[in-house]
């Protein structure tokens, strides 16, 4: 019916990474893309978090927004969700700062748009609601949007992984540690929330106890 194509800024690397779709079929997408052509270090600096709606009726483009986080670093969604006000949710991760330097790492973030943006075909969120990670985890998540607007998010957590369940409001409402014997590594992977409301964790798991020997070993 229709075909859009899109080419950032930096007219490199542009990846998406999550849509949804509105009651009147109009689309919404957000990715990854680079703010400017270059190599190494820069090349990472310049990697944010582009959204986009387009319409419907003939994949016009209608707004777009590249959001580039405090820490100047990478940025990259994680989820997508329209709420009952009629908002725009674009959940992920934004760099804020190397800790090593005294920055807190990675932060988990909520970008909330307005749906119809500005005449001129852009878009700024409404707010930028960052979220407290209980543990105090520096790294990247992953994250499942649930009903009425709450957040699960999975992170690893030394050689297992954490849980943790937002409200709406961006508050903790649980956490669950999930540690791994010695030799045994996890690696988070998706989440998926069923019919009767109960949390599916499916992660990568390595064994380095069950890895046959090297040819060459004694």
């Amino acid at each position: 019916i229709w075909e859009n194509r899109y080419n950032g800024s930096g007219n490199d690397l542009d990846k998406p990474g999550c849509l949804t779709v509105d009651a009147a079929g109009d689309v919404y997408v957000t990715g990854i893309s680079y703010g400017q052509s270059g190599s190494g270090t820069e090349a990472w600096r310049e990697l944010d978090i582009v959204t986009i709606k387009f319409a419907g009726t003939d994949g016009r483009r209608v707004w777009e927004d590249r959001y580039n986080g405090p820490g100047d670093g990478r940025d990259s969604p994680s989820g997508i969700a329209l709420d009952n006000a009629g908002h725009l949710n674009v959940y992920g991760n934004t760099w804020v700062g190397d800790p090593k330097a005294g920055g807190d790492g990675y932060a988990f973030i909520r970008l909330q748009y307005n749906v119809y943006g500005n005449h001129d075909g852009t878009n700024k969120p409404l707010g930028v609601r960052r979220y407290i990670d209980p543990f105090g985890k520096k790294a990247e998540r992953g994250m499942l949007i649930g009903p009425s607007g709450i957040v699960y998010v999975i992170e690893k957590d030394g050689n297992g992984f954490a849980l943790i369940k937002y409200s709406a409001e961006g508050d903790p409402v649980w956490t669950q540690r999930y540690p791994m014997p010695s030799g045994v590594s996890i690696l988070p992977g998706r989440l998926v929330l069923d019919d009767a409301g109960c949390l599916c964790v499916v992660n990568q798991l390595e064994d380095s106890t069950q890895r046959p020997p090297h040819p060459w070993a004694a």
